[in-house]
């Protein structure tokens, strides 16, 4: 089976913003709907942070999530008002608190989750009560001297602090017009008493015809033996309530585990993908007990993060960003499923021209005619403008 990208592209582009970390989700009338990221446009206003060589952009304190639509199939996307109103978003942005990454989940009704962590900037450390919070930066740290370079970090970031909080959740009507206020996740850890507050990236997986598996990442407490590990939380869609279910993989000192995504393969197996910061290799696992258990996480030959994947039969078509040279957007097709079936001789390179390393985290959905949509972040060789982009495209089987 050969996989390729149907050319010519289709592009969401704002020169004022950067825009990033897409999600995708096909509606139940057929229309796509796109939740991404975004920020102000660094590469363009704050030219001098980025020869630091730190991405700035990532922890941006007025990023917003925003939504997109397509009614032709992916071809033309309008921008739509976002899950929260702008003027919420002011009143979060004047509290000091941002927004990330975005994830989809439809439920069984046609309705659609969408779940975004969030940072909060401060100039005082995390208090002790969510000591579960991850990625903690002194972003002060990074006006520092780097040979003759130096810049005001404040002209970009005025905190001197950023790190998570309770990530929100929004739930929409089948055609994805109305969204729920945003609700915070608010699970507490029975050991310690304290809130964990971590990261998301992706949506999550039905467990049931009421339960939600959502997979969480981050964090670090001393007093626990849970190292930057990816946790999973459980929704009850009836009852609205969230609640703390298993740990799904156990960081290490030598690879911490990032940006889970939780799959279902067609003969019932969860299996879980994890990005992890250090080898760079994917990790992964499974359950067989619709996630009450899972076995140890163990390294694959595949490199790149994080993950989309897709059913294809009974094998799993994965994308992925692949930040190194030559840089871009690859896939693989795991035979029956299985994540250690990776051959490094068919992987498949969808793209080699990325400008640098700030590209990637595809998404993956089936467009109501069957064909496969895939979207991602971007920046090429060929583009001339600073500003960051989401990309869509059609993806082929032969």
């Amino acid at each position: 089976m050969t996989i390729t990208l149907d050319c010519p592209l289709s592009t969401l582009r704002r020169s004022d913003r950067y825009l990033s970390f897409p999600a995708l989700v096909t509606l139940n009338n057929g229309d796509l709907l796109l939740a991404f990221r975004s920020g102000r446009n660094c590469y363009r206003d704050f030219p001098e942070a980025l020869n630091l060589g730190y991405q700035h952009p990532h922890t941006d304190p007025r990023s917003q999530p925003w939504l997109a639509r397509s009614v032709d199939g992916g071809k033309s996307w309008n921008i739509e008002p976002p899950p929260r109103s702008f003027e919420l978003l002011e009143q979060d942005h004047a509290q000091g608190i941002a927004y990330q990454d975005v994830g989809f989940t439809k439920l069984p009704d046609g309705r659609v989750m969408l779940s975004v962590f969030r940072w909060k900037y401060t100039n005082e450390t995390p208090p002790a009560d969510i000591s579960f919070a991850p990625r903690e930066e002194n972003l002060a740290e990074h006006a520092a001297p780097r040979g003759e370079i130096t810049y005001d970090y404040r002209r970009y970031q005025p905190f001197r602090y950023a790190y998570c909080i309770t990530p929100v959740y929004s739930i929409c009507d089948p055609d994805g017009r109305n969204w729920t206020p945003f609700k915070p996740i608010e699970v507490v850890d029975e050991s310690t008493g304290k809130t964990w507050c971590l990261a998301t990236r992706n949506g999550g997986v039905m467990l049931d015809g009421r339960n939600v598996g959502w997979p969480f990442y981050g964090g670090f407490d001393p007093a626990t033996p849970r190292f930057n590990g990816c946790q999973l939380f459980k929704y009850d869609i009836q009852t609205d309530h969230w609640s703390y279910e298993t740990q799904l993989a156990a960081g290490t000192a030598d690879a911490f585990m990032e940006e889970p995504l939780l799959h279902r393969h067609p003969d019932g197996r969860l299996i879980g993908f994890y990005r992890t910061s250090s080898p760079g290799y994917m990790f992964s696992n499974t359950s067989n007990d619709n996630g009450q258990t899972w076995t140890p996480a163990r390294q694959t030959h595949v490199w790149g993060h994080p993950f989309a994947a897709l059913n294809i039969g009974k094998d799993i078509l994965l994308a992925y960003g692949y930040r190194r040279d030559p840089m871009g957007i690859r896939a693989s097709l795991l035979k029956n499923g299985d994540p250690h079936a990776f051959d490094p001789n068919r992987e498949i390179i969808l793209r080699s021209d990325g400008r640098d390393d700030d590209i990637g985290y595809p998404t993956l959905c089936t467009r109501s005619d069957g064909t496969i949509i895939l979207a991602y972040y971007y920046r090429s060789t060929s583009d001339t403008a600073p500003e960051r982009y989401i990309a869509i495209q059609e993806v082929r089987l032969a």
